[in-house]
């Protein structure tokens, strides 16, 4: 486990693609569980990461603070920014504005109409960074968190990840690919101490 911050409040650690964000059905050992074992007693996890993904997890040592955090999350004072490399170009800067529903069965988001129930909005920017053989690195500001959210907007707009074997129909039968996205920085005002924190990982994707 790679800590990236940490105080007497709060811990940022890194979560490696296929390692899970806390304990689900696999069995597997969870970033969650690793932070526990770590600091003896049990943390709040304030950002999560899908399985595959990589990248910055957030977590609390405590209730209070994780209160504070949880409530910067909703009013969107936690500034949560992921690279992608997506398939396809893109333009140099773009806003995707969509409503989203999750579909448990198949463990997806579909972009459906405002009017349907369970349909929840979902916004991000982005920036293009480098474009390469018909794909493109963008760097992503994430307004909302929804389930798979940049995955299925990328792929709403022809544009889906590299390595998504959900939202990419050319990776749809590989094994062993991970999506090409990594939460790669987290910046907010400390909730205690009124410092501005910013994280940030070198651990980036490459074409």
């Amino acid at each position: 486990m790679k800590i990236l911050y940490e105080d007497k409040y709060i811990l940022t650690a890194f979560k490696e693609a296929g390692v899970p964000s806390q304990n689900d059905t696999s069995g597997h050992k969870s970033l969650l569980e690793e932070v526990r074992e770590y600091i003896h007693q049990t943390p709040y996890i304030i950002t999560r990461l899908d399985r595959p993904v990589k990248g910055l997890v957030l977590f609390a040592k405590d209730k209070q603070t994780a209160d504070k955090l949880t409530q910067m999350l909703l009013e969107h004072k936690i500034t949560k920014i992921y690279h992608a490399i997506v398939c396809g170009k893109v333009e140099e800067r773009g806003h995707i504005e969509t409503y989203l529903m999750k579909d448990s069965r198949l463990n997806i988001s579909k972009t459906v109409n405002k009017g349907n129930t369970g349909a929840k909005l979902a916004i991000l920017d982005y920036t293009l960074l480098e474009q390469k053989d018909n794909m493109s690195k963008v760097e992503i500001s994430l307004v909302t968190g929804r389930h798979h959210q940049i995955r299925a907007q990328f792929a709403s707009i022809g544009a889906p990840l590299y390595g998504d074997v959900k939202y990419n129909k050319d990776f749809k039968h590989k094994r062993n690919v991970t999506p090409a996205l990594c939460a790669c920085k987290l910046s907010f005002i400390h909730p205690f101490t009124g410092e501005t924190v910013n994280i940030e990982t070198d651990d980036d994707l490459t074409f």
